[in-house]
């Protein structure tokens, strides 16, 4: 007697049993596949970058970097650049990779002092970060921020206490050039590149005396010169506009406004939404012609900005105790709800997948996550350093 084809049922239940079985195979029993992405989060206090799995909400970490790590940004390829501003350097590594960095390069050229002309060339060309040589201390020009290109092959930084602008190859992390277009009596806090036309918008900060200098090494020191508001600093602020080179200004907007910092181009890329810190506001400013079209008043110490939504504002306020969160209807300037978080909210980063919205609060070292729709924190990540920078990867790269 011929035995029976097995029927559509049977091998429905034999092909979950093959899945079942690679899956505990490649994965292990226990262990999750990743189906909601990592943050990224540098720690000045211990100079690392830690990730946080977003689907088991694990800490890990695993990334040693140079001295006080701030600002990060990933690319389109899952490359993960870490901004070092205590020791004028940049590190590069890949998303899938753990240990040391893929690169590291200072920003520019060591000073040329008589201590480094006594280590000689040879040895001065082969130090990837101040902290080589000056582990613990504060050194260089301060890099601030730092952005794309269009493409994602250069990236500008800016550089606090060298008063300049400075290009870098993205692949290999070599400056190309340096330009001083802001004067020896600016700052530049930020650089954005426009979406559409590639021009570039460098926010800075003119200081009423002395620029703060690092004096008393550490964070609090870096802390005390990125953000002025910390030590009392009064001031005004400026948006200089500039090509995609920076080889022609094209306008250049005061402000008297001290503590402009964050900035965020609005959807259309009409308008420039930027965060005037010691003015408790967001200045809504129009790109053509160069003017403050109008002002929306926050909680106090507007801090960080991100699109949760078409024409909605998120703005983390930093001055309030404990820390929030405000979203606005940007087009009207409405406030639609406000959202208690961490102490001190610095960075704001969305998941527009899955409608989440991560705030780093460097007062209680926590990254707090925030359903959009429903304004409600739905988990708190601790962390052991406090936050410099925040970024998220999708669990597509």
């Amino acid at each position: 007697m011929k035995g029976r084809s097995p029927n559509l049922l049977q091998v429905g239940i034999l092909l979950l049993l093959a899945g079942a079985t690679a899956a505990w195979f490649f994965w292990g029993p226990g262990k999750r596949v990743n189906t909601r992405g990592h943050l990224y989060v540098s720690e000045p206090t211990f100079d690392r970058v830690s990730t946080i799995d977003l689907t088991t909400g694990q800490i890990q970490k695993s990334m040693s970097v140079g001295h006080l790590p701030h600002q990060i940004l990933v690319d389109q390829n899952g490359s993960v650049y870490v901004l070092e501003s205590g020791s004028q350097s940049i590190s590069a590594f890949s998303t899938t990779q753990q240990g040391t960095p893929v690169r590291q390069r200072i920003i520019g050229a060591a000073p040329d002092i008589l201590p480094h002309r006594a280590l000689g060339p040879q040895t001065m060309a082969r130090a990837a970060s101040c902290k080589t040589c000056h582990p613990g201390s504060v050194k260089g020009s301060l890099p601030g921020s730092m952005a794309f290109t269009r493409g994602q092959k250069q990236l500008w930084v800016t550089e606090l206490r060298g008063h300049r602008i400075s290009q870098l190859d993205a692949g290999t992390l070599e400056t190309r050039q340096q330009l001083g277009v802001l004067g020896e009596d600016s700052a530049p806090t930020r650089l954005l590149e426009h979406p559409q036309n590639g021009d570039l918008y460098v926010i800075s900060r003119t200081y009423t005396g002395a620029l703060p200098g690092a004096a008393g090494v550490g964070e609090l020191g870096l802390r005390v010169a990125l953000d002025p508001e910390h030590a009392g600093s009064l001031g005004s602020s400026s948006v200089v506009v500039g090509d995609a080179a920076l080889n022609t200004i094209k306008g250049r907007l005061e402000l008297s406004w001290a503590g402009a910092g964050a900035g965020i181009f609005s959807q259309d890329g009409r308008s420039l939404f930027l965060a005037c810190r010691g003015a408790d506001r967001i200045a809504v400013i129009g790109l053509s012609p160069l003017k403050v079209l109008r002002t929306i008043p926050t909680a106090p110490g507007p801090s960080a900005l991100a699109w949760i939504g078409p024409q909605k504002l998120a703005v983390a306020s930093m001055n309030t105790n404990p820390g929030v969160v405000q979203f606005f209807d940007a087009e009207t300037g409405k406030l639609e709800r406000r959202v208690a978080v961490g102490s001190n909210p610095t960075l704001l980063v969305p998941d527009d997948t899955h409608q989440k919205l991560f705030v780093a609060c460097t007062g209680n070292a926590t990254i707090a996550e925030i359903d959009v729709p429903s304004g409600v924190v739905e988990r708190s990540f601790k962390l052991e350093g406090h936050p410099g920078g925040l970024a998220f990867v999708p669990a597509s790269i």
